[in-house]
């Protein structure tokens, strides 16, 4: 398997096109390129490379719905046209959906017959 770059510079082109659902990315030099207004929110949040656009727009996409004016619906479409632009330069696990953690911040989740026991806690009592 031929190596991939890790992540591609963030840098701005004029916007094109007021159609929202796309952030007019192009590549070219190692270099993505997005439209002004995109590119004025990622400096705002301190985004500077392509994969971290990618997991901003996965994680809080209301960043871009707020910043654009955009529906959810046209931010996943923009999402999925810059996913395919980045699959010939991310390595393709990046994209790849996590396995369900059992374990959220050291806590273990309770086993059914634990959750039986647990008694509610009444004020007075230790």
């Amino acid at each position: 398997m031929t190596e991939k770059l890790v992540d591609l510079i963030l840098k701005a082109k004029p916007i094109t096109s007021v159609e929202p659902g796309d952030f007019e990315e192009v590549i070219e030099n190692g270099v993505l390129y997005v439209r002004q207004d995109v590119y004025d929110i990622d400096q705002q949040c301190g985004i500077r490379g392509a994969l971290e656009l990618y997991s901003l727009v996965e994680s809080f996409p209301t960043t871009y719905i707020t910043g654009l004016g955009w529906s959810y619906e046209e931010l996943e479409k923009a999402r999925e046209k810059l996913k395919k632009s980045l699959e010939s330069y991310v390595d393709p696990r990046y994209f790849e959906e996590l396995p369900e953690r059992k374990f959220a911040d050291g806590a273990r989740p309770l086993e059914q017959d634990e959750l039986n026991e647990v008694v509610p806690y009444k004020k007075g009592e230790n």
